[in-house]
């Protein structure tokens, strides 16, 4: 990008770039290309957007300081729970890895608190990892709270789903797929 003053569409190209390279494989180029995007956003909101992104394709690259601080920065600029669930989740990622399990399941509670009535699957998904990262801990008290929090959840694909015939007569429904 020939530009260093914020420019959306310049942001916009960017961000296609990191998805041909994401396509390619190339971890710490997505990385770089949406951080890049970021820095040229002019909404807020899209900004912490990329960041997120930055950060995970970081994370997959095996950068957990890079992943760590572009989360950070990407939960500091919104206010939208998806976008902040997600770095958080992340976070709580590089602080299995750095600090304990226990670091990890207390990230993924808050990110799931944050989402638990927005977007139900997206919580089950973090609860689930902050049940099993309190297990991994040996959180007894973190396990209750995510089981908890899970329990009062029902999958919006078992409530959504009928059942189907199958060539052989069963009836399965969708969460039978899984």
């Amino acid at each position: 990008a020939a530009t260093t003053a914020p420019d959306e569409s310049v942001a916009a190209e960017l961000e296609r770039t990191a998805e041909r390279a994401q396509a390619r494989g190339g971890a710490m180029a997505v990385s770089a290309a949406y951080d890049r995007s970021a820095r040229l956003s002019t909404d807020p909101t899209r900004k912490a957007e990329r960041l997120a992104r930055a950060a995970h394709a970081a994370y997959g690259a095996g950068h957990p300081d890079r992943a760590e601080r572009l989360a950070a920065e990407a939960e500091s600029l919104t206010d939208d729970p998806g976008i902040r669930a997600d770095a958080i989740y992340l976070r709580g990622q590089v602080q299995y890895e750095r600090t304990s399990p226990e670091a990890d399941a207390r990230l993924a509670l808050q990110a799931a608190e944050l989402v638990l009535d927005r977007d139900p699957e997206q919580a089950a998904l973090v609860l689930t990892e902050a049940v099993v990262s309190a297990r991994d801990a040996g959180a007894h008290d973190l396990v209750r709270r995510g089981a908890a929090l899970l329990a009062g959840r029902r999958s919006p694909r078992r409530r959504a789903a009928p059942a189907r015939r199958h060539r052989r007569g069963g009836v399965r429904g969708r969460a039978g797929r899984l």
